[in-house]
């Protein structure tokens, strides 16, 4: 792992309250709500095996828990908030990182109307 990469910011009252150390990453991710019938796009800002921080797309402010897809690492994991700033926020796992669950060809099994003539 690059050392330079690794990261611990102490909070605005100058305490690092985190038990695992962050590793800076830019990482494209989707906050899952609603059995994951609902997604918004985010970006993973850093990372350490307890929890990550996250800038949310747009306006949209994510519930309390939530699950966190990484589709460029084939993982995804429950989280809790536990703190937010303007459209960052720090997030907690609740579960263990697992690999997505790929439903297969989607596009395959999708019934298509033809186009309107």
């Amino acid at each position: 792992m690059d050392v330079s990469k690794i990261i611990d910011f102490p909070a605005k009252d100058g305490l690092i309250r985190r038990k695992e150390r962050r590793t800076r990453v830019f990482k494209a991710g989707s906050v899952a709500i609603n059995n994951k019938t609902s997604t918004i796009s985010c970006t993973i800002r850093n990372l350490s095996d307890g929890g990550a921080r996250l800038k949310v797309a747009g306006l949209f402010r994510p519930p309390h828990e939530f699950d966190l897809l990484v589709p460029a690492d084939d993982w995804e994991a429950g989280c809790e908030v536990v703190w937010r700033e303007g459209d960052e926020l720090g997030v907690r796992f609740l579960t263990d990182r697992v690999r997505i669950k790929h439903a297969g060809n989607q596009a395959a099994r999708l019934k298509v109307p033809p186009p309107y003539r």
